[in-house]
């Protein structure tokens, strides 16, 4: 069964570019997902990642992929 599961993540098709905020700066950004440093994460709102933004590793916020926008409380 976990090599089938292993199977499923491998050939999953993640989205390309998503819209980061970074709370530090109080800013967003839109990046292509290769930039987050996690490799094992699965991406989708609301997510916590650690993007490499402007050669810096910095801690972000995933608000929305593929056109999805989160909505925020």
């Amino acid at each position: 069964m976990s090599t089938f599961r292993q199977l499923c993540k491998e050939t999953a098709i993640r989205p390309r570019k998503a819209l980061f905020y970074f709370p530090a700066e109080r800013t967003t950004g839109i990046a292509p997902t290769k930039l987050i440093v996690e490799k094992d994460v699965d991406i989708c709102e609301g997510q916590l990642v650690t993007v490499n933004w402007e050669r810096k590793k910095v801690p972000a916020k995933i608000l929305a992929v593929n056109g999805k926008l989160l909505t925020l409380c």
